[in-house]
């Protein structure tokens, strides 16, 4: 049977047809239909929503991340026709989200009518229809990985095991990886059909199998899952010598937590969607062709990454203030918060913005805070319309959460800003340690031999201020050789190299501070001594002398 490939939507801007490291083939398998099961119709519906959703977020996750990947979604539809709905590009949100878009309304369209046709073998006619179309799609372009996400909705599968086989080599021959994710309905009944199925696909260690409940947060764990050697690309080994004997090696992993997910918005222009540049005396000008632009010409835009996106809202409404407004959630305990979720520390001390009524009163219920938080070990769960840079959306809903917590030197308070789903990703890369009585025994006595301290910055010394300033001096010569050729004519470099004065010696002593304090003074003493009279020449020679190195040395 031929396969019937049909492009729904496509972008050939080269911003978005740029060469990635991993290409990611995301497949959306909807060719099941049955008329007795009567419930498939309303749980494709729900399972389309949840994952249109999961990928949604991991899309714009992704981008914070700056990971290098390029995308293409694929959409098995009854007729068992093979629609390429994004092509292998580079992942650009707003075509993929309309793309996303586009196949729902697709799928939504064709969902309830029911068509008795066989899907015997599905699988298998799908696995090499998308063979055909990946082999295409990376026939031109460089690429670290390949990654084929498999979602698929049947009740059972039915399959060939000599034409799957094969296929699952064809992939692993080509370094592409498949990733089954099957979303079900009832668990243990889905369990017990794909048995046959599930062991087969355990044969090939480039192919895994998952069944997981329709719900948003397994979906988004599976899909970072299936991609988590993305996660992991360019990580560095540490090397820990616990003593002489004992070197341990870990991997370096970076935080689930995305830091920089702040709203940054600036003005982009109309033509090109590119941050507009302010000149002085002339306007906004056209960040990518510096062409001037008219102030109708620019709209608000949102940098996700390094990425800039225009937004559907007005200038109004994005409200920025010199304050930020917080509300006061919960107590939280500060011994079962987990590091891996706070990040940003803030100091926080007594505003003296304020009446000389209010100030004080002010100062002493914050030092009342800061005692009982720190006494009593706990934290402030609180939340905020406002994002760290004092920044504020109209009628969004955006909340930022923040932790603060009191010092124990009872100097100020501290606040670190708290992860929220939005900008933490799955921790698919941790598991659970185990650990046996003889190594933590071993361990434990090389650690009772280390000595105990406190951490004060003042006895932690880096030494990056030393390398800098060798650095820098070392540096400053070359740019001042340099500067001079620029400028100067090839007879005067001649005199300025060949013509060198000797550098000044200074044998002569110190001025005293009492001699210090005769030169600085108002009344000039300097002039009251040139009008005595010397007894001798040789007197008058020692004063001379004395006043001109008095001269020098204050210079």
């Amino acid at each position: 049977m031929s396969t019937q490939q049909h492009l729904l939507f496509g972008n050939n801007s080269e911003e978005i047809n740029k060469v990635s490291k991993h290409n990611v083939f995301l497949v959306f398998d909807f060719s099941y239909n049955d008329i007795l099961y009567s419930n498939y119709s309303q749980f494709s519906k729900d399972v389309l929503n949840n994952l249109i959703e999961s990928l949604k977020v991991w899309s714009i996750q992704f981008t914070l991340l700056k990971k290098d990947i390029s995308c293409s979604c694929i959409l098995i539809e009854k007729d068992r026709n093979l629609n390429i709905i994004y092509p292998l590009q580079a992942l650009h949100l707003p075509t993929f989200f309309k793309a996303l878009s586009n196949m729902k309304q697709r799928i939504l369209e064709t969902l309830n009518v029911l068509e008795n046709n066989s899907i015997q073998d599905i699988v298998s006619y799908a696995l090499s229809s998308i063979y055909k179309v990946t082999s295409e799609q990376m026939s031109d372009t460089n690429y670290i990985s390949n990654q084929v996400i498999y979602f698929c909705f049947h009740p059972q599968f039915y399959f060939s095991h000599e034409q799957l086989r094969n296929h699952f080599a064809c992939f692993y021959t080509d370094n592409i990886d498949i990733n089954f994710i099957k979303v079900v309905h009832d668990f243990e009944q889905d369990l017990d059909n794909d048995r046959d199925f599930r062991e087969l696909v355990s044969n090939f260690p480039n192919c895994r199998f998952v069944t997981i409940f329709d719900d948003i947060i397994y979906l988004r764990k599976e899909i970072f899952f299936s991609l988590k050697h993305i996660l992991v690309d360019n990580s560095k080994i540490l090397k820990l010598k616990i003593n002489n004997n004992t070197t341990l090696q870990f991997e370096i992993l970076n935080s689930p937590v995305i830091e920089d997910f702040n709203l940054n918005f600036c003005n982009v222009c109309v033509c090109h969607h590119t941050p507009v540049n302010v000149v002085q005396n002339l306007g906004k000008v056209c960040g990518k062709t510096m062409k001037l632009i008219d102030k109708n010409d620019s709209l608000i835009g949102l940098k996700v990454g390094e990425k800039t996106f225009p937004l559907n809202i007005e200038e109004s409404e994005v409200v920025e203030e010199n304050y930020l407004e917080m509300e006061i959630d919960s107590k939280i305990k500060l011994e079962t918060i987990s590091y891996d979720i706070i990040y940003g520390v803030r100091i926080l001390r007594p505003s003296c913005d304020l009446d000389i009524q209010l100030l004080e009163e002010n100062q002493r219920q914050i030092s009342a805070l800061c005692s009982l938080l720190s006494q009593k070990n706990i934290g402030l769960l609180c939340h905020s319309n406002y994002d760290i840079n004092g920044i504020f959306v109209k009628n969004s809903n955006v909340k930022n959460y923040y932790l603060i917590v009191g010092d124990k030197f009872e100097r100020c308070l501290f606040m670190y800003s708290v992860a929220t789903e939005d900008n933490t990703i799955p921790n698919v890369n941790l598991s659970s340690l185990s650990h046996e009585l003889v190594h933590e025994e071993k361990i434990s006595s090389v650690l009772d031999q280390i000595e105990e301290t406190d951490i004060n910055p003042i006895f932690l010394s880096s030494n990056k201020l030393n390398f800098l300033g060798k650095a820098i001096g070392a540096f400053v010569p070359t740019r001042q050789s340099v500067h001079l050729s620029n400028i100067a004519s090839p007879k005067i470099q001649q005199q300025a190299f060949t013509k060198t004065k000797p550098p000044i010696t200074r044998s002569t002593p110190r001025v005293t501070v009492e001699e210090l304090s005769d030169i600085l003074s108002p009344n000039n003493k300097r002039q009251e001594v040139q009008k005595q009279q010397p007894t001798n020449a040789s007197q008058t020679s020692v004063s001379t002398k004395r006043k001109t190195v008095k001269k020098l040395n204050f210079r």
